[in-house]
């Protein structure tokens, strides 16, 4: 019974460090991120640590900004396209 307990609790701490490991990123000093959850934009993020939820959150590493007239804002976005896919990924806009 004490074994089944311990082996339970042992894979269940497992399983949480696994999960905290895949939810870190660092940004360095000169970058910047989107961060995506469920596939819509919710923070842009600067140098430093940076907690994302697994399997919901996603983030992008920003190429650059620039700003259009009406406030309307033009993001390249890097680490989006697929694996394979030797393109750039194409300018989204928000704002």
């Amino acid at each position: 019974m004490i074994e089944a307990l311990l082996v339970v609790i042992v894979v269940i701490l497992a399983v949480g460090i696994a999960l905290a490991a895949v939810s870190v990123r660092v940004l360095r000093e000169y970058e910047r991120a989107v961060v995506f959850r469920l596939g819509r934009m919710i923070d842009v993020k600067v140098p430093g640590v940076v907690l994302l939820t697994p399997a919901v959150g996603g983030m992008a590493r920003l190429l650059g900004v620039v700003d259009r007239p009406g406030g309307r804002r033009v993001v390249h976005l890097v680490g989006l396209a697929h694996p394979g896919d030797r393109r750039s990924p194409a300018p989204r806009l928000f704002g």
